[in-house]
């Protein structure tokens, strides 16, 4: 059985940098060639259900796309910790599992339309915050958060330049 990442923060908030020749601190990520870096692609699950075929398309389709892209490419996965099944099929076709409450607490949120509205508001109320969790990925050039009914054709390398 895959284990799952279940840590809940990163151990570091700050990027990783060196001392560029002029003596300034350069971002990690500027300081190597494109092709060490590494564009991830998250997506959410966000409970169990019969619809992984989205995961295994977009999945492959951005395995093709890295193809022709300069960039490595990396699979990432918030999971529910309500889900079981999907982890362990996700892990199998190449999506890093991890598993993620729901990164805000509904009652603490301020808005008094959102706070009593969200649970039903569309397919997966409160839990379609997981997406936050995107931003805590910082071991990677850039991530793009992607719904499973998405497509990549292409590589998008020049949304992903530094310059």
């Amino acid at each position: 059985t895959p284990s799952s990442d279940t840590d809940v923060l990163p151990k570091r908030l700050d990027s990783p940098s060196q001392r560029s020749i002029d003596g300034k601190a350069t971002p990690l990520s500027l300081s190597r060639p494109a092709s060490t870096l590494t564009i991830a692609y998250a997506i959410s699950i966000t409970k169990d259900s019969p619809y992984l075929d989205g995961a295994i398309v977009l999945g492959h389709a951005i395995k093709l796309a890295h193809e022709k892209s300069q960039f490595k490419y990396a699979l990432v996965a918030f999971v529910h910790p309500e889900v079981f099944d999907a982890r362990e099929q996700l892990a199998f076709l190449g999506w890093r599992v991890l598993v993620r409450e729901v990164p805000v607490v509904v009652s603490s949120i301020r808005g008094e339309y959102l706070r009593t509205h969200i649970k039903a508001n569309g397919c997966c109320g409160e839990r379609e915050l997981l997406k936050l969790w995107t931003y805590t990925l910082i071991e990677y050039h850039r991530i793009v958060h992607l719904d499973m009914d998405s497509l990549v054709l292409e590589p998008m390398d020049e949304l992903f330049d530094d310059e």
